[in-house]
């Protein structure tokens, strides 16, 4: 990575409800009806304090709330504001990867906070397409209690 300390400081902060139902339902939807997510006794018996949520339910609820309407949308079906400002609002992106790092359970109904940052930002020259941009994001989540439980690391490639 580049010497983050050269990027404009670009952080944002917000709180995420793990909701039992969501949760349980991501569970049946990616056919994983395992007791630890539905069974508060299950899950005690394996040493968890109660039901836990899927591990990567909890990556998939990172700024998944309501949204604009679709008007408000940019053409790519992303809401405004949710990229750093180095991702200009007509540019084409594309998923680069993400790194998932599980710190610690989260269970039914904890509350994450999450800190989101801009942690790199370079450029890289590309046969087909010319100059492509690349912005790594941090995504940080501590629970109730300040116990870390995840850190997401994720890359997006970017046309502008």
């Amino acid at each position: 990575m580049n010497d983050p300390s050269r990027l404009a400081p670009e952080t944002r902060r917000f709180t995420l409800p793990v909701d039992p139902v969501a949760a349980r339902r991501f569970a049946y939807a990616a056919d994983d009806e395992n007791p630890l997510y539905f069974d508060d006794e299950a899950a005690r018996l394996a040493g968890y304090e109660r039901a836990i949520a899927p591990p990567m339910f909890v990556c998939s609820m990172f700024d998944h709330a309501a949204g604009p309407p679709e008007r408000d949308l940019r053409p790519d079906g992303v809401a405004p504001g949710v990229f750093p400002s180095v991702v200009r609002p007509d540019a084409a992106l594309l998923g680069g990867g993400q790194e998932v790092e599980f710190l610690a359970p989260v269970h039914l109904g904890d509350t994450l906070e999450v800190t989101r940052s801009l942690v790199d930002h370079y450029r890289r020259p590309s046969r087909q397409f010319g100059q492509l941009e690349f912005v790594v994001m941090e995504s940080r989540a501590v629970n109730q209690d300040g116990t870390p439980v995840v850190r997401i690391v994720d890359t997006l490639v970017v046309r502008q």
